[in-house]
C-alpha cells in the first residue's frame, strides 16, 4: 500500500539539506575549528596551537561560523524557527544544533 507523505516531513528534510549545504559552505579553517572545539573537546588555546593562529582568532572564527550558516539559510528562505524545532533545540542556539545533529557534515 502506498503511503501519503507529510508536508512537514518534506519541509523538514529540505531544511536539513539546506543546513548541511550551509555548513559545507564554510571554509576549511572554520569547519576544522568547529570539529576540534565541539567534537574533539579542545579548548580555544589548544585549537590555536594546533592550527597555528591566536586564541583570539579561534574565538572570532568560532563565533562567526553560526552567523554565516544563518545568513546562508536566510538566503534560501529557510524558516529558522521551524528548523530548530525540528531538531528540538531553542531558536537562538544554532551552534548547539551544529554539534547535536550535523557532525558528519563537518568531519570528513
Amino acid at each position: 500500500m502506498d503511503q501519503i507523505g507529510n508536508n512537514n516531513d518534506d519541509r523538514n528534510r529540505l531544511d536539513e539539506i539546506a543546513l548541511k549545504e550551509a555548513i559545507i559552505g564554510l571554509d576549511d579553517r572554520e569547519k576544522n575549528i568547529l570539529k576540534l572545539r565541539f567534537f574533539r573537546g579542545k579548548t580555544q588555546v589548544e585549537v590555536a596551537q594546533e592550527i597555528g593562529i591566536s586564541q583570539a582568532q579561534v574565538s572570532r572564527l568560532e563565533k562567526g561560523a553560526p552567523g554565516k550558516i544563518k545568513k546562508a539559510l536566510q538566503q534560501k528562505r529557510v524558516n529558522l524557527r521551524r528548523l530548530t524545532r525540528f531538531f528540538s533545540l531553542p531558536y537562538y542556539n544554532l551552534s548547539f544544533l551544529l554539534t547535536k545533529k550535523l557532525h558528519c557534515t563537518i568531519i570528513k
